[in-house]
């Protein structure tokens, strides 16, 4: 059965991606993990098997060479899901996180057939620097909307007057998802099971087709065998 291997940075990626594939790809079934992780996504389909695997984080990103071959010849698809990151981090941005990756995996590419070229996608929406919470606020539903354009921003506006420190975008989709679902969130597992209840995203926003799409276009590929 051939496989379709994203490597993302961390389990909150991996189960992002989970969450879309449960809305967006039905005839994927979870089975489990893959073999040798033990926070990533294990999915399949009648025809295809899909690995979610974290290797945490980009500076990480050598150890998981060995992902990229295909020790079964069954046909292995690599693709890499990652945050830009913003451009004042290391490496950060969309120019300088896709130059950096792409020379991280330039020699994978001898461990797969020649033709399986590793797909890049960068967090928020392949386009603007940012990271996976970035894209979580684009898909908050309109009636939580408030809770971010009008209770977070007079948060933040509280905090600058007295002299707090501005939350990073982290912490912001956690009180989110804290603010909907009350505070079982903040229990062993919960803001994972949050990124999980279809209520708290809009799956059908246009701010996920970029990443559906690629994702799609690597399914694709594998069936197509090209």
């Amino acid at each position: 059965m051939k496989t379709v291997r994203f490597l993302v940075e961390g389990k909150k990626d991996a189960c992002f991606i989970r969450a879309l594939f449960a809305v967006r790809f039905p005839e994927f079934t979870e089975f489990g993990v893959p073999e040798g992780s033990v926070d990533g996504v294990l999915l399949r389909s009648e025809v295809m098997c899909v690995e979610v695997i974290p290797v945490g984080g980009y500076t990480k990103l050598d150890r998981a060479k060995s992902s990229a071959e295909d020790k079964n010849g069954d046909g292995l698809y690599v693709a890499l899901i990652f945050d830009a990151d913003e451009t004042g981090v290391e490496k950060g941005g969309v120019a300088d996180r896709t130059k950096f990756l792409k020379e991280a995996i330039s020699t994978w590419r001898l461990l797969a057939p020649p033709k399986n070229a590793i797909d890049i996608f960068l967090f928020p929406d392949n386009n603007r620097d940012g990271e996976l919470e970035n894209l979580l606020e684009d898909i908050v539903p309109q009636k939580y909307a408030p809770l971010i354009a009008e209770c977070w921003r007079r948060y933040e506006a509280c905090l600058e007057i007295h002299g707090g420190q501005k939350p990073s975008q982290k912490s912001k989709m956690n009180d989110y998802e804290a603010a909907v679902l009350g505070p079982s969130v903040w229990d062993h597992g919960g803001i994972m099971k949050g990124l999980l209840d279809p209520n708290l995203w809009d799956w059908n926003s246009p701010k996920v087709a970029p990443l559906f799409d690629f994702i799609s276009r690597q399914l694709s590929v594998a069936e197509e065998g090209t």
